[in-house]
């Protein structure tokens, strides 16, 4: 098997059967599979999974794993991953889909004759929740994207229906469980085995404002992104890595954007636990945290949204 697809899924009835259908349309000259991972969806996922299942006339491909408990969205996209023993991963949540029949094709061709690139990713068009489809206002591909310290420098400008990666050899570090959003800390895992390919073609839609992470208003993405951060900082940190100093950046640019007023009290909770964690105990980055939401002489400052937009998603 040349490519393995992971979809999680949860409570996407309204979508799933587009976006399995806009993997099983693609048109290679080597094998694939979906894995199809969901976590036990109260509505009717699980009853369109199995009727595509019983219907498509390409459903053999497809690897279901319906979840008798629900396990969370991490631990779902983690454990669904295992399953995908493939020489490379293609990644579409049940929410998006796929546009084009050639998109397989033409990343692992590119992967295939390009031994020193890991990551590939193209461009993708927004679908709304009105339902007008617009070019990508959310995130900005960089001039400079191909290496690890682009990726930290710049953000998130990788969107999940758009990549496809080596199926390297990576784990998730215990950092990793803190995080509220995994896509790009595994970005930043992946990264570290070689360059990021960029292809301006829209091949994929992303739905904006479905899904968890987007649906949430911009505190919320401020304040969990200094989380994810922390996090990513410190199993860099742990490693000596020369991307520290990037991330350090990072991290002060969101704590700036976050006022003593905005810190509830769950919010000061979740950095206190943090803190607590053997792990997390002599992190520099969440004492100066710590130390900020404490200030009184913290100053509001929303004003750069526009560079913070990639971190953000």
């Amino acid at each position: 098997m040349k490519v393995s697809v992971c979809m999680v899924t949860y409570n996407q009835e309204k979508y799933i059967k587009q976006a399995i259908e806009g993997v099983l349309m693609q048109e290679t000259d080597f094998e694939f599979e979906l894995v199809v991972a969901n976590d036990n969806s109260p509505d009717n996922t699980d009853s369109l999974i199995k009727r595509i299942i019983e219907n498509h006339p390409k459903s053999s491909c497809i690897k279901y794993l319906n979840r008798d408990t629900n396990l969370g969205m991490l631990n779902n996209f983690k454990d669904a991953l295992k399953v995908c023993k493939s020489e490379f991963i293609a990644i579409c949540e049940g929410d998006d889909y796929w546009t084009d029949p050639k998109k397989l094709q033409k990343q692992i061709d590119f992967l295939k004759e390009n031994d020193d690139y890991v990551i590939s990713f193209h461009k993708v068009n927004i679908l709304e929740t009105d339902g007008s489809i617009i070019e990508d206002n959310i995130t900005k591909v960089p001039e400079e994207y191909q290496t690890i310290s682009d990726l930290a420098k710049y953000g998130n400008f990788i969107h999940t229906p758009s990549i496809v990666f080596r199926n390297v050899n990576f784990s998730y570090p215990i950092q990793y469980a803190i995080t509220p959003a995994g896509d790009f800390f595994k970005q930043m895992l992946i990264a570290e085995f070689g360059k990021i390919h960029y292809l301006n073609e829209v091949m994929a839609i992303y739905r904006n404002g479905v899904g968890v992470w987007s649906s949430k208003d911009y505190l919320y993405r401020i304040k969990n992104t200094l989380v994810m951060f922390i996090a990513i900082h410190d199993y860099f940190d742990d490693k000596n890595s020369p991307i520290i100093g990037i991330l350090k950046d990072r991290i002060d640019t969101f704590s700036k954007l976050i006022d003593i007023e905005e810190i509830t009290k769950t919010d000061y909770n979740k950095f206190t636990e943090i803190s607590k964690m053997e792990l997390f105990r002599e992190s520099l980055a969440l004492k100066n945290i710590l130390k900020r939401i404490h200030s009184e002489n913290l100053e509001l400052n929303l004003k750069n949204k526009e560079v913070s937009k990639n971190f953000i998603r």
